[in-house]
């Protein structure tokens, strides 16, 4: 019988015999004083943290190999030193790896202060542990903290490799695809974020496409996240599923915030449909987040060489004081460099710079009240 047997024979495992099994944890050390396991056991068991942290002492000059109980004792007496020598210099092997660095990023970068040197730390995690999109994501945070963004996007790929395809989990809708579909939507949606951030547009906009499609079918009330997602879809050229996404976010009951109307009018505009979109502004007129694209409005009637219409419509806008405030950007000094350009094409240069003018006090004001 294996002495860890022989202890755990003693201890009274009902789950309110506290009292019980920390007499007959104590009687057993009574009785096997260099017993390493037994001071282990007990400093688990320990409520007081002096206690327990004594117990991890003795636990681990008994069996100093043991390298469990030593991050248990520099997690304890908040050793970064230790911490930092455990993780660098963990042996190969993957099941105590994965159990230490799992679920303790938090403190992991407590305990490292060189970013390379947590590379190092990460791209070991992967070599165990490969086919988990979480380790890619975490190799993929650090080589941009590092400043490797090339290899971060890369990093990202192996992630999305690894996550189910959006088809796949909606052709077979079980109970584990019920699962298993929110997960990977969030997982989708982070990468999608940290993609555009890097630069890496195509990535984010294929990542936003399988996230979009796990949210229809899933189905929770849209919001930023999701008005962001389709922001990425509308500015890398996919209007037809701008379109889409935006017209059903549109027809859901509840909305959690999300500029869905001027996304699907964005979107008509991108698919060359300006008169459906200047019949859906109309439709919508009052609402704050439409009257914000008035001036990509009248930049598509420019651009079609509808300029009279152009400069009447976004004359009547800029003049207009009841317009409302917008939640973004500053639509008023793009109103006014588009109407510059309108005024220019209808051969008036004089009336172009003093609409350059009053873009340039815009500007100015904004970024004054920025700020402040």
């Amino acid at each position: 019988m294996t002495e860890e047997e022989v202890l755990f024979q003693t201890i009274p495992l009902g789950r309110y015999e506290y009292e019980a099994r920390a007499a007959a944890l104590e009687r057993y050390l009574s009785d096997h004083p260099d017993s390493s396991l037994g001071h282990a056991v007990i400093a688990a068991h320990y409520r007081n943290p002096a206690d327990a942290c004594e117990a991890w002492k003795r636990a681990v000059e008994l069996n100093p190999g043991e390298i469990g109980w030593r991050w248990k004792l520099a997690c304890r007496t908040a050793d970064r030193a230790a911490l930092r020598e455990i993780l660098l210099r963990l042996p190969q092997v993957p099941e105590l790896y994965t159990h230490l660095t799992k679920t303790l990023p938090a403190r992991t970068l407590q305990a490292i202060e060189s970013s390379e040197e947590l590379l190092i730390l990460m791209r070991r995690r992967v070599l165990l542990d490969p086919s988990t999109p979480d380790t890619w994501m975490e190799l993929g945070n650090c080589l941009r903290e590092c400043g490797r963004n090339e290899e971060a996007i890369t990093a990202y790929r192996e992630a999305s490799h690894r996550l189910p395809e959006a088809d796949d989990l909606l052709f077979d809708m079980d109970v584990e695809a019920f699962r298993i579909g929110p997960e990977s939507f969030w997982k989708r949606w982070t990468l999608a974020h940290w993609m555009a951030e890097l630069g890496a547009n195509e990535d984010a906009a294929s990542q936003c496409k399988q996230a979009l499609k796990l949210w229809v079918r899933f189905g929770w009330g849209p919001g930023n996240r999701e008005a962001q997602m389709i922001r990425i879809l509308m500015d890398n050229g996919f209007h037809t599923e701008t379109l889409h996404y935006a017209e059903t976010a549109l027809k859901l009951p509840e909305r959690f915030g999300g500029d869905f109307l001027a996304l699907k009018l964005e979107a008509l505009l991108g698919l060359g449909r300006v008169d459906d979109a200047f019949a859906f502004y109309d439709e919508q007129l009052g609402q704050r987040e439409i009257w914000c694209v008035a001036p990509e409005l009248a930049r598509a009637l420019r651009k079609t060489n509808r300029v009279d219409e152009a400069h009447e419509f976004l004359d009547g806008w800029l003049n207009n004081p009841l317009r409302p405030g917008c939640t973004s950007g500053h639509p008023e000094a793009e109103g006014w460099r588009e109407m510059a350009e309108i005024r220019q094409a209808l051969g008036d240069s004089e009336g172009a710079d003093a609409a350059r003018s009053h873009a340039v006090e815009c500007d100015g004001e904004e970024a004054r009240r920025r700020a402040r």
